[in-house]
């Protein structure tokens, strides 16, 4: 093993799971702005763009739901 100093580059090895409709990134247990992960995470400043994976945040899926059963109330009328 090496004892020298890494690069963040080297270290820095994420992932993020981002909401498909409003582009917030899940951070530990909260949903926040992207651009906040952004500057967290100082992505710009890295060799290679942290791993994305789609989802959905809470707040969008509640959404969804509350739709869905707004339309099926709608077709039950």
């Amino acid at each position: 093993m090496n004892s020298y100093p890494r690069s963040i580059e080297d270290e820095f090895h994420e992932s993020f799971v981002v909401c498909t409709l409003c582009l917030r990134v899940l951070r530990g247990a909260s949903w926040v702005e992207a651009e906040k992960v952004i500057l967290e995470v100082r992505s710009f400043e890295l060799a290679s763009m942290p791993s994305l994976h789609n989802g959905l945040c809470t707040k969008c899926s509640e959404m969804i739901q509350l739709r869905r059963s707004d339309a099926q109330r709608a077709e039950a009328a």
